[in-house]
């Protein structure tokens, strides 16, 4: 929850029913889902490259910058799960998101949760309606965070150290980082069909 509340305290907007983030994110019951996705020309990700399992196990490999990565797809889905009023859990919603990195020649995959958020740093309270989702990977895994593009349905998303995996277990692992300026490494996902995030879906039960 560390990163989550360092999020927060990154944007000083006070939010508004314009930038409202409930609204576009089904959230009416346990289990409702939605997809958002976009592709780029422009943008790009400063990302650490890991060894993958079996090296780390090894005792071999080195971790490698890759600055100004290429980025030419983000995709999120997100299944509302109400945990933390229902369950007292930590999250009100899971995530997965993908990043296609052309010059990897890589898919990337990260699955974890969110929670609504908003903060008011000059009075350093919490923001109603919240315009957020403070979304991160528990034990230093960094995370993102999505806010609504007002008056529209769509987020824009900046990721804070968020670590990923190419496929699953030994497939190496990534951190990725947005860039500067942040119009570079800012990214508008548009509302999409679920369908449309049915590989995240298959990632996420491997």
């Amino acid at each position: 929850m560390a990163f989550a509340a360092a999020a927060s305290l990154a944007c000083s907007a006070t939010a508004d029913g314009d930038t409202a983030i409930k609204p576009v994110i089904p959230h009416s019951h346990a289990g409702a889902e939605s997809c958002f996705q976009g592709s780029f020309t422009g943008k790009a990700l400063d990302m650490t490259a890991w060894p993958s399992y079996a090296e780390q196990a090894q005792g071999k490999g080195t971790v490698t910058k890759l600055l100004g990565q290429p980025v030419s797809h983000v995709a999120l889905h997100r299944t509302f799960t109400n945990g933390r009023e229902a369950r007292n859990e930590t999250w009100d919603m899971d995530f997965t998101v993908n990043v296609t990195a052309p010059l990897l020649k890589q898919e990337l995959f990260a699955h974890s949760g969110c929670i609504w958020s908003g903060w008011d740093t000059k009075t350093e309270t919490e923001v109603s309606p919240a315009f957020k989702l403070g979304c991160s990977i528990d034990c230093d895994g960094g995370g993102f965070t999505a806010e609504r593009i007002p008056g529209t349905s769509s987020l824009s998303l900046q990721f804070w150290d968020l670590a990923m995996q190419s496929g699953c277990e030994g497939g190496g692992r990534y951190r990725l980082s947005t860039v500067t300026p942040l119009e570079t490494g800012t990214f508008r996902l548009d509302p999409a069909p679920l369908d449309a995030c049915a590989p995240l879906k298959d990632w996420a039960k491997d």
